[in-house]
């Protein structure tokens, strides 16, 4: 499982490394890892339907071979990636755990990319006949 923590705040590595030792020591098992990509240079995309960009982007993942570790698993990651979040403006939506984390769509988009996909849903799905797990007003 892994749970991608959104691009940190512009935050130096000074203040992101002590939230990872922090948050991610020790591992719980021999192949899980932490991984820290630096985006600093990105270019902006103005029309990102997924708009929460930063300078970096923290994968916490937890590897394990015994499916009776499953729920202790995916616990740490959504434990571990939950100390993150005062170092996060977001969550990517790709490989997170967003009920885990009771997560709502405003950790994947801005408030402008989410008023956007709210009319476009508005529009091609007046009826809501496609659940839509990003949009809390979805209860089936």
């Amino acid at each position: 499982m892994a749970v991608r923590l959104a691009k940190a705040r512009g935050e130096s590595a000074s203040v992101l490394a002590p939230a990872l030792d922090a948050a991610v020591t020790p591992l719980p098992t021999p192949r899980s890892h932490v991984n820290w990509m630096n985006l600093a240079g990105a270019p902006e995309l103005p029309d990102m339907a997924l708009s929460l960009l930063g300078d970096t982007l923290v994968e916490v993942v937890a590897v394990w071979d015994d499916p009776s570790q499953d729920a202790q698993m995916q616990a740490w990651v959504t434990d571990h990636t939950r100390q993150l979040e005062p170092v996060s403006i977001g969550s990517q939506i790709g490989a997170d755990c967003m009920a885990s984390r009771g997560l709502g769509p405003d950790a994947y988009f801005s408030a402008g990319a989410l008023a956007r996909l709210k009319t476009l849903r508005d529009r091609w799905d007046p009826d809501r006949r496609f659940v839509s797990f990003l949009l809390s007003t979805d209860t089936t």
